[in-house]
Order: structure tokens, then sequence, then C-alpha cells
């Protein structure tokens, strides 16, 4: 196994996280890296948690029994906390996949990140608070998108590029990403409107925006890093130079769309 790629832990909360839905977890997570845990949590004794049977064994996902030591209760919550703890001094995972129907793992979100892991989060927007969206590295819902990709459209694990044959004809994957903006994952566009608004909506009087806030906007939108295969917005940004500038001013990372004038600057 390559030394170089992410380990990845995947803990789920099955008390609270649809069954049905895990499919499109594994397939945003598989080709970032190799998923080397994967837990999931819950009163396997309770009667609504019965049809994670088959995925469990489909995935080879391991199920952990949490008893409700008193009624109302859920102490789920707390043990995989606890595991997730643990696996950051052990294993010591790159990424973090926490599937949750509720919002009580902010700060455990905010721990892992500062201990320098990457956490993707699923769930519900409806259920699922503003800090723990913010607080994820990436935060992807799980409402509207349909369970399994396409073979026509499906990510190639290890490298985020699709096997679709619009992009094995001309060669530019980092041009043609699937979105979570789309119910259907059939659905393959090129990002360059978005990207250009998202600079255009956030840009200062000179023309630079914050990569920060254009984060923001394409996270409202439902446009993730992961579906790009990148860590950092600037660096989706640097794969078009053509289009895009992208440098440091004064201690942050800003990025302006080229016009020919500002072109001509870059170069000389």
């Amino acid at each position: 196994m390559d030394a170089s790629t992410p380990r990845i832990a995947l803990l789920i909360d099955a008390d609270n996280a649809p069954a049905s839905k895990i499919d499109l977890v594994f397939s945003r997570l598989s080709y970032l890296g190799t998923i080397r845990v994967r837990r999931a949590y819950g009163n396997w004794k309770k009667d609504h948690l019965q049809g994670w049977a088959k995925i469990l064994h489909k995935h080879a996902i391991v199920p952990i029994q949490q008893f409700d030591y008193v009624t109302g209760k859920n102490a789920t919550d707390i043990a995989l906390a606890i595991d997730a703890m643990d696996l950051l001094q052990t294993m010591r995972p790159e990424v973090f996949g926490i599937v949750a129907g509720d919002s009580d793992y902010t700060p455990l979100v905010v721990r892992l990140i500062a201990s320098g892991s990457q956490v993707f989060g699923f769930g519900q927007v409806k259920t699922a608070s503003i800090a723990f969206r913010e607080a994820c590295t990436e935060f992807i819902s799980l409402e509207g998108v349909a369970n399994k990709m396409t073979p026509s459209n499906r990510m190639t694990p290890g490298n985020g590029k699709l096997n679709s044959p619009s992009s094995q004809a001309n060669g530019r994957a980092d041009a043609n990403a699937l979105t979570l903006a789309e119910t259907s994952p059939a659905t393959i566009e090129m990002p360059a409107a978005h990207f250009i608004k998202a600079v255009e909506q956030n840009q200062q009087a000179t023309g630079w925006a914050d990569v920060k806030s254009i984060g923001a906007y394409l996270s409202q939108r439902k446009i993730v890093k992961a579906a790009y295969n990148v860590n950092r917005w600037a660096s989706y940004y640097k794969k078009f130079p053509s289009l895009f500038e992208v440098r440091e001013r004064d201690g942050k990372t800003m990025v302006r769309l080229l016009s020919d004038g500002n072109a001509d600057a870059k170069r000389s």
C-alpha cells in the first residue's frame, strides 16, 4: 500500500443516520484515501436499526453496540467521540468521516481539525446546525441526493477523475467534476461558471477575493472540495492559470479573475 495514501476513519452514528445513504458516503470518501476504520455505533437491539444489516455486511462496517443507559439520553455520541480521540492518538488518520443526524459532534470536529486531521461531515441540513457544518472541513448533505453514482460518471478511487466519455475525450477531468448541488449524480457540468461567480460575488474594490469568502459561497451551494479532489479551494483555482490568479496578500490567500489587462500585468 502507498504510504502516502491518506488514512481515513469512518465513524457512523447509526442511531441518527440513514442507512440508505451510506453508499453515497463511501463514494465520496473512497477516492480520498483508504478507509481503514469503519464503525457504526448504536443500540442494535432497537427495531429501527434492523435495516442496517445488509449495509454493514456490504461495506465491512463493524457494528459497535451501545446501550441506552438512561432513557431519553443517547450514549452513542459519547462512545463515538471517545473512539475518535483514541484513533487520533493511535492510528492518526489524516481524514475522519463522521456520519451523524444531529449537531452534538461540533466540539469533536473542532478538536480533530485542531490536531491536523480533516473532517468530512455527512448529515441532513435540517438537523445539523450551522456550527457543525462550518466546523467540518466539508459538510456533505445527504438530503435529496441519489444513493449511487452511475458507471458513466463514477469517481475513480485515488485520483478523483471521472470515467465519463467527455473527460476521456479531452483529458480534462479537472474541468468536469461532480457537484452535490444537483439531485441527480449523473449530472456533470463545467465548473467555471460557479467559480467565476464565486470570485465576482466576493471580490473587493481591488478585484481580489478572499478564498475563505469564496469557500463559504461555494459551501452554501453544496459545492464541495471533495468533489474536485482538492484540499483547498486555492489549489483548484491554480488549475486554471489563464482564468484566475492566486496570491498571498497581507497574510490571506486571495483570488482574482483575470481580464486581458491584469493577465498582461501578471505575465510582466
